[in-house]
């Protein structure tokens, strides 16, 4: 009986370490670029920027955009990365 509830525990904490990117906040470049202020043209750059970068994350394995989000939008530190990720 410990045994299975052990090991119901560590695949469901190994779930959790794979599922990181479904707790992560959506990413916001507002701080940087406001497509909502400035000329069009400056919309429209900040625009096509934001696509650009949801662009290149969604293209990435999960094993270079899994830090990256941690890192950068999540504000993790690199020490709680590599907690989060066992590395």
């Amino acid at each position: 009986m410990c045994g299975i509830v052990r090991n119901l525990a560590n695949n469901s904490a190994r779930r959790h370490h794979r599922d990181l990117l479904s707790n992560a906040d959506s990413l916001e470049f507002n701080d940087l670029t406001d497509p909502g202020a400035g000329e069009p043209v400056e919309q429209s750059i900040a625009q096509e920027e934001i696509d650009l970068v949801d662009r290149a994350l969604e293209s990435m394995p999960d094993t270079y955009r899994v830090p990256l989000v941690l890192f950068y939008r999540e504000q993790q530190s690199v020490t709680r990365v590599a907690e989060l990720l066992d590395l």
